[in-house]
């Protein structure tokens, strides 16, 4: 072959080999970058990284986040301050120390004769209340048995004394409920919404004190 004919023939060969090499290289990428590398890995720019391939779909997570909070709310409500609690429980206490539901940790530590009282308080309301659904229980009874006329209210088992302390003891946790409302009330601590059902039970504790207090002046 003269020189003219050898280089033709070289072109020709260049094509061919460089033809091959494109084709060889689309086989082995699969098409482009969004199909599948050499290894059969996804490399659709949409889906994860390879590495975290078994990562959990974040949008999965943002909808469990949703039906939690739907469930759950409260959970994601703001916490309240704690120290402001204590700042207001000691102030409440400094306003009201007989309130019978401040904590302990607010209150200075009782004497034995105080704690003697408490317990011989509790010993009487516990007694109180059994008397009193030991009544009730006789009144369903007596209804439910056809007699002629009503019969005479029982005595009281009950002394005087322990009357007393049972009716007291009732004017004081009204008492404090009281407290406890119109003090939230007065620092804005309730909800808009939640105001006029705290007032309509301030109102109705009220007349529940007023009715006790007098049935406590009747007792002898």
């Amino acid at each position: 072959m003269d020189k003219k004919q050898l280089t033709v023939l070289a072109a020709i060969l260049g094509a061919v080999i460089l033809i091959v090499v494109i084709i060889v290289l689309l086989g082995d990428t699969g098409g482009g970058p969004t199909d599948e590398n050499g290894d059969g890995i996804s490399l659709n720019e949409d889906g994860p990284p390879p590495e975290w391939l078994d990562a959990p779909d974040p949008m999965e997570d943002i909808e469990e986040m949703e039906q939690v909070r739907n469930l759950w709310p409260d959970v994601f409500e703001r916490k309240p301050d704690r120290e402001e609690v204590r700042r207001q429980w000691a102030e409440f206490a400094q306003e009201h120390p007989d309130n019978i539901y401040i904590p302990s940790q607010f209150l200075p530590e009782l004497s034995d004769e105080q704690k003697a009282e408490r317990r011989a308080v509790l010993d009487a309301v516990g007694e109180m209340s059994t008397e009193v659904a030991l009544q009730r229980a006789r009144a369903r009874k007596n209804a439910d048995t056809s007699q002629d006329g009503p019969d005479a209210p029982p005595e009281p088992t009950v002394d005087p004394e322990t009357q007393k302390k049972y009716f007291n003891y009732r004017i004081q946790e009204l008492q404090s409920r009281i407290e406890l409302i119109e003090y939230a009330l007065a620092k804005g601590e309730l909800d808009p919404d939640q105001v006029p059902e705290a007032q309509k039970e301030l109102e109705e504790w009220k007349a529940q004190k007023k009715e006790l207090e007098e049935v406590l002046a009747q007792v002898p």
